[in-house]
């Protein structure tokens, strides 16, 4: 036996025997924490480590199954997508870049107002955004003046019309200077894909 072995036995014939069996009940306590944490805790790490690698496994073994299971219909996808691609193209703005469409689409609800009776005192190009898959949205600001009648005329002529519009804001802003007319402002947004640079400019 060692010299501290002797120590620790000298030491523990000293303790009482309530002393003794407290350091053997706090032995039965920490030794099993301890072993857990040197050998049961990294084992059950690295086990549940293999068991996330194999799912992930899976799953994408599972992707590649359904690829390959819907590889006959895919062209069939594509030439659908391409057909309703070709069907909605005249409703956008695809001009060259961001300031042509935008000058567009200001024509296009300038125009729409005039038709409809209205009269177009300000027209500010809106910020661009882009969005998802490609497409970019367009906005101008626009305020008009004339009859309720017509403004109705006008918001339902954009949003149900030849191109695809939204009117993400509307309101009106004063009565008009002639009898019988108001005021109103709307911010109108329009669509395109595939565009260059975004406009920052102005129109009127």
């Amino acid at each position: 036996m060692t010299a501290t072995g002797m120590r620790f036995a000298a030491g523990a014939r000293r303790m009482s025997t309530r002393d003794r069996r407290a350091l053997w009940l706090g032995a039965l306590v920490v030794v099993p924490v301890l072993a857990w944490r040197a050998v049961v805790a990294p084992v059950a790490a690295g086990v549940q480590r293999a068991h996330d690698d194999a799912a992930t496994q899976r799953g994408l073994l599972a992707r590649e199954k359904a690829l390959l299971r819907d590889a006959p219909l895919l062209p069939a996808r594509a030439k659908h997508v391409a057909e309703r691609a070709a069907v909605m193209a005249p409703r956008l703005f695809n001009d060259a870049d961001t300031v042509a469409a935008s000058a567009a689409l200001s024509a296009f609800v300038r125009d729409a107002a005039r038709s409809a009776g209205l009269r177009v005192t300000q027209t500010d190009a809106a910020p661009v955004e882009i969005r998802g898959a490609g497409v970019v949205a367009l906005g101008v600001d626009t305020r008009v003046e004339g009859t309720f009648g017509a403004i109705v005329s006008w918001l339902d002529q954009l949003e149900s019309g030849e191109r695809v519009l939204t009117v993400e804001r509307f309101e009106v802003t004063a009565t008009g200077t002639s009898e019988g007319t108001i005021a109103a402002s709307a911010r109108v947004r329009g669509f395109g894909a595939r565009l260059g640079r975004t406009a920052k400019g102005r129109g009127k």
